[in-house]
C-alpha cells in the first residue's frame, strides 16, 4: 500500500506511481494511492486510487496493512494524520527531505556544521543564471 505527498492528488502526475502499482500487481498485492488529506482517523477508512484495467479509479477502503511513504508532509495538519496513522501502521519509508533541507539539519549541528561546503540557494534571474557569473567550473 502506499501514501503520496499531498502536493498532487493525481498519480498520473507521479513519475512512479504506475511503476508501484505494477509492480504490486506481479506481486499480488493491492496497491492504494492516497494523500493524507483523504484519511479519515475516526473511522479508519481512506477514499484513494487504485490502478484497474489501465485507469485510476476511486473508492474508500480500510487502512492498509503497510504503507511506503514517497513523499514528505506540507502541512501541520498533514504531520498530523501522517503521525496517527504510524501509531497504527508500519512505515517502510521515512522521507528526510530534499537537499536544501537535509543542509540546512546538519548546518544546526554545530558539530557538523564546520564539515559543509558554502552553499546558496539560486533561482533564474533576469540577468541570467547565478552560477556562470560566479563560479568558475573545472572539469577533469
Amino acid at each position: 500500500m502506499h501514501i503520496t505527498e499531498n502536493r498532487t492528488k493525481n498519480p498520473q502526475t507521479v513519475f512512479k506511481s504506475y511503476a508501484y502499482a505494477a509492480a504490486a500487481k506481479m506481486e499480488g498485492v493491492n496497491f492504494l494511492y492516497f494523500t493524507p488529506g483523504n484519511v479519515d482517523l475516526v473511522n479508519k477508512r481512506i477514499k484513494g486510487l487504485f490502478y484497474e484495467n489501465g485507469e485510476w479509479v476511486e473508492r474508500e477502503t480500510g487502512y492498509p496493512d503497510v504503507v511506503f511513504n514517497a513523499g514528505g508532509t506540507l502541512t501541520a495538519k498533514q504531520d498530523l494524520i501522517v503521525d496517527a496513522l504510524q501509531k497504527e501502521i508500519p512505515f517502510t519509508s521515512h522521507p528526510i527531505g530534499d537537499k536544501m533541507k537535509v543542509y540546512q539539519r546538519i548546518k544546526k549541528r554545530q558539530t557538523l556544521c564546520k564539515l559543509l561546503n558554502s552553499v546558496r540557494r539560486f533561482r533564474k534571474s533576469s540577468n541570467g543564471l547565478f552560477i556562470p557569473r560566479h563560479i568558475q567550473c573545472y572539469y577533469h
